[in-house]
This record gives structure tokens, sequence and C-alpha cells, in this order.
């Protein structure tokens, strides 16, 4: 997969262009959940440096290797969120976790709830007046989803 950026005359945002490797080879295609799972891209958070295309860091996303059993949609993680420094992120196996913006290395971890109860964190979190947010997952396996927020 190629991801290149262009700069445009708003400092503020990039135009996005095929051209920069992201992947070592070959496409982004997932038939299943197996195949996602294996995907370097399903396996780390990485950080391009939206000019250069430089990769800043990789880091590898650690999370129980039995919990994507229990996801109804295979291996799932629909974003990140910043704040102060932070980048904040989800795990399937219902964890929040917050990694240093520059380095990548990880600043805390907490556990959310119990993935073997069929919870998890498919969705981006959100930042709102200080407050992290996170919802969790599981409604399609007879658990009740809820809110949870967090001081980041």
């Amino acid at each position: 997969m190629f991801i290149q950026t262009e700069a445009t005359p708003n400092p503020a945002t990039l135009k996005f262009l095929p051209g920069r490797i992201v992947m070592p080879a070959g496409t982004a295609d997932f038939p299943n959940a197996e195949s996602a799972a294996r995907s370097p891209l399903a396996q780390s958070l990485f950080a391009i440096d939206g000019v250069s295309g430089k990769l800043l860091w990789r880091t590898e996303t650690d999370i129980d290797p039995d919990s994507p059993r229990v996801a109804c949609c295979g291996v799932t993680n629909r974003g990140v969120a910043l704040y102060e420094g932070l980048v904040l992120r989800g795990t399937l196996d219902a964890h929040m976790v917050a990694l240093d913006q520059k380095t990548g290395k990880e600043v805390w971890r907490t556990r959310v709830e119990d993935w073997k109860q069929s919870y998890t964190i498919v969705s981006a979190p959100l930042v709102a007046n200080g407050v992290l947010i996170t919802g969790m997952a599981g409604g399609d396996r007879g658990v009740r989803g809820f809110l949870d927020g967090y001081d980041p």
C-alpha cells in the first residue's frame, strides 16, 4: 500500500496521493479476520511525517491473542484520539492505551472491561472537555455496551 502527501495552501491540511510505501509489499486486501490479523497494518500503530513521508515510529499492537474470537467482525480498530501529546486508542481486548505522540512508547494502559465476557473496543476514542471517552462493543454477543470516561 502506498500513501504520499502533498502540501496545500492551508498549512493545517495535506493532500493524500498514491506513492509512499507503508507496507513492504503487496496490497491491503482482507477477505477474512485471519488475513487481517496477519497484516502489518493490523498488527501495529505507526506515525508518518505528513510532509516527508518518513516513518516516525511504529508500535506493535499488544492484545491477548485469543481476543479476536469474541469479536463479531474480525480484528477491527477505527482510529485514535490525539490529546496533549498522547495517542489514545482502544484495543480489541478491551483496554485503553496511551502512547507518547513523539516516540510511540506506551505511557499507560488500563483495562476497561473483561474481553472474556465478550466486551471489545473497536471504535475510536473521543476527548471532550479533557475527558477521554470510549464505548464498549459486544451487543452482538449479548453484553450491554456502555460509555466510560478517563482522565488522560
